[in-house]
C-alpha cells in the first residue's frame, strides 16, 4: 500500500500492531505505532494494551514507561488512556518486582 502512495487506515494499523505485538516483535509493533501518529491515525486502547503487554512480558517495564511517555509528549494518547496505561503498567512493574524479589529469597 505504501509502495503504491496509500496510507494505511487505523483499522489497517491497528492490526498490524497487534499481529506484530503478539507474536513478539515488539520493535517492528512500536515503529508502526509510531508511524500511525505520524500519518494521522490512531490506535485504539487495545492495540496500545496488546504492544503494552508484550513489552511486559518481556520484562521490559521501564521501556514500556518511557514508550508511554514519549506518546503522552507527542499527544498519540489521550489523558483517560494515558491514566489506565499508566496504573497497568505500574502494576505490572510491581508484580515484576515481588517476583524478582521472591526469587532472590
Amino acid at each position: 500500500m505504501k509502495e503504491n502512495g496509500f496510507i494505511p487506515s487505523s483499522k489497517s494499523y491497528n492490526s498490524l500492531v497487534n499481529s506484530l505485538a503478539l507474536e513478539g516483535k515488539v520493535d517492528e509493533a512500536v515503529k508502526f505505532l509510531l508511524e500511525m501518529g505520524d500519518n494521522q491515525r490512531s490506535a485504539d486502547f487495545i492495540t496500545y494494551r496488546t504492544v503494552f503487554d508484550e513489552i511486559c512480558r518481556q520484562k521490559k517495564v521501564g521501556d514500556a514507561m518511557r514508550l508511554l511517555e514519549e506518546l503522552r509528549e507527542k499527544d498519540r494518547v489521550d489523558e483517560d488512556a494515558y491514566r489506565k496505561l499508566l496504573c497497568e503498567l505500574k502494576d505490572d512493574f510491581r508484580d515484576s518486582n515481588v517476583r524478582i524479589q521472591t526469587q532472590l529469597s
